[in-house]
């Protein structure tokens, strides 16, 4: 019996059940591989779970110069990826821009994100702050 897997599940595969990023990497910069919104948002999001946000926002870049809009779940994976590294400005931009110019409504996940970046680097005034001002009603979560 033979299976098939589509580029998306193997991507996901070696990201999350494998945590191999080189080969998740590799599956994602073939030629033949079909880039899309899910796809884009895999990678980033894989990237930022492994605390690499200097990649995720590399990646995410990438994604908008290829013209993908990003969308709610793509800004889970980048933002987090920025609080893991600390990358609260970029994080912050990110997040702004995804609401600004791509006109991302966002969602209580998106911005659980934000309270927790700001909160693993300490900003805890600035996340009551965010909290506060936030377009959505907060969950537990956040």
């Amino acid at each position: 019996m033979r299976i098939q897997f589509s580029g998306t599940t193997l991507l996901q595969i070696y990201i999350y059940l494998c945590g191999d990023l080189s080969y998740a990497k590799r599956v994602f910069d073939n030629d033949a591989y079909c880039k899309d919104e899910i796809s884009w948002s895999s990678i980033i999001a894989g990237y930022g779970l492994h605390g690499k946000g200097n990649e995720a926002v590399s990646l995410f870049n990438g994604m908008l110069q290829m013209g993908i809009k990003p969308n709610s779940i793509t800004l889970v994976g980048v933002i987090s990826g920025c609080g893991r590294s600390g990358l609260v400005k970029e994080g912050l931009n990110i997040y702004n821009s995804a609401v600004t110019v791509y006109r991302i409504s966002p969602t209580v996940e998106d911005c659980a994100c934000v309270v927790d970046m700001l909160g693993q680097v300490g900003q805890l005034d600035r996340a009551l702050e965010f909290i506060n001002s936030m377009p959505v009603k907060p969950s537990p979560s956040v």
